[in-house]
């Protein structure tokens, strides 16, 4: 498989905090507020869209915007771009993503990168997406640019892409695993039975599974762990029996050792912040 041995588990609660901007809540944004206005930006207006507020947030973040937040206008643009307020304007939700790029927000360049992928108001231009991807692709840098690489292997997994592309979707969300992000586990199990590659799909729904046991609370979390363990005996049926044997010994080792980093973690299932993060990430469209 893919992603590494040494994955450490303590950088697990990252992804709960980038889960927002990958549907273009930024909830790492608020440092760049201006005027001192940093709480009630992150508490308002993306207070307003994480509960699926849209109309009421579509107001509140203009305001904010006037007030000189920076963050509101890639929530702006993600309102736009989705068609959250009931209306859908992608080539305003570029121009909001291209504000907010000019002024410093790098996960705006992911979603750059997703309209010129897919042709969205725009001529399809996958080289010119590449490179607003790769603006805001770090890895390196902790939890900056892990919801820019979420969203990049979301663009690369899509259906209609060819097998080629959708393989390094793989393996960007297998550098997500490496990064501690546990909850792609999911999706790498999903995309490598698209693939067939079903022993990484079914080791892959095997840890997911174990990790999610822990957040059992969480009933949209429920759900994954549900369709998860379809994946797993939909990939025992295609595996030979001797593949699933020398599967077992080395998941057995890698399941030790994760299941041992897990219980490290704090309780997270009162966190109500993770429930919001959580529910945002399996709602995605």
């Amino acid at each position: 498989m893919i992603w590494s041995k040494s994955i450490k588990i303590q950088k697990s609660i990252i992804w709960l905090k980038f889960i927002s901007l990958s549907v273009g809540i930024s909830m790492s944004l608020g440092s760049h507020v201006a005027f001192g206005a940093q709480a009630q930006t992150k508490a308002t207006c993306l207070d307003l869209v994480s509960s699926y507020s849209f109309e009421l947030a579509l107001q509140q973040c203009e305001n904010e915007l006037e007030r000189g937040s920076l963050v509101a206008n890639e929530i702006l643009g993600y309102i736009y771009l989705k068609g959250k307020s009931g209306y859908r304007d992608v080539d305003l939700a570029r121009r909001y993503f291209e504000q907010a790029r000019k002024e410093g927000i790098k996960h705006a360049s992911g979603f750059l990168g997703m309209i010129y992928w897919q042709g969205l108001g725009v001529e399809v231009n996958k080289e010119k997406a590449r490179g607003y991807f790769m603006e805001c692709l770090d890895l390196s840098q902790e939890n900056k640019a892990q919801n820019c690489a979420a969203l990049y292997a979301k663009t690369l997994s899509a259906e209609g892409n060819p097998p080629q592309i959708k393989a390094e979707g793989i393996l960007w969300y297998g550098k997500l695993i490496e990064a501690g992000e546990y909850v792609y586990l999911y999706n790498f199990a999903e995309q490598a039975a698209h693939l067939g590659r079903w022993a990484d799909a079914y080791a892959s729904a095997e840890f997911f599974k174990m990790w999610a046991k822990r957040y059992g609370e969480l009933w949209l979390l429920r759900l994954k762990y549900q369709q998860a363990e379809k994946i797993s005996a939909q990939a025992l049926g295609k595996l030979k029996p001797r593949q699933v044997e020398a599967l077992s010994l080395d998941m057995k080792k890698r399941l030790n050792v994760l299941r041992e980093q897990i219980k490290t973690q704090p309780d997270l299932k009162l966190d109500t912040e993770l429930q919001r993060a959580i529910y945002f990430l399996q709602q995605q469209d």
